[in-house]
């Protein structure tokens, strides 16, 4: 992910400039004062996440797996395509209840 900061600073600026963890740096000179740099931390300097839950994910999934094939049953030898999220089938004039 992308950061950017506004550094006015000499020692914010080598602080960057120096760093290992970053990769892709680019700088913008707004003026004399003022440098704009944005740049990448290399992936294994990249902080974990702890806000996700694999099971979770593994529910939410498998819930609208079930739900697709739910659909896909009632539609029957009218699918003609599916995907992880969609379903192509020939339409008739009545609705499915």
């Amino acid at each position: 992910m992308q950061q950017t900061e506004y550094v006015m600073e000499l020692e914010d600026f080598y602080r960057i400039v120096l760093n290992d963890a970053i990769k892709d740096l680019n700088m913008i000179f707004l003026n004399d004062d003022c440098v704009e740099m944005h740049y990448k931390m290399k992936d294994e300097y990249t902080k974990d996440n702890f806000n996700t839950n694999v099971y979770i994910a593994a529910f939410t999934t498998s819930s609208a797996r079930i739900r697709l094939y739910e659909i896909m049953d009632k539609l029957g030898d009218k699918v003609l395509y599916s995907d992880t999220d969609s379903i192509m089938y020939i339409d008739d004039v009545e609705p499915i209840q």
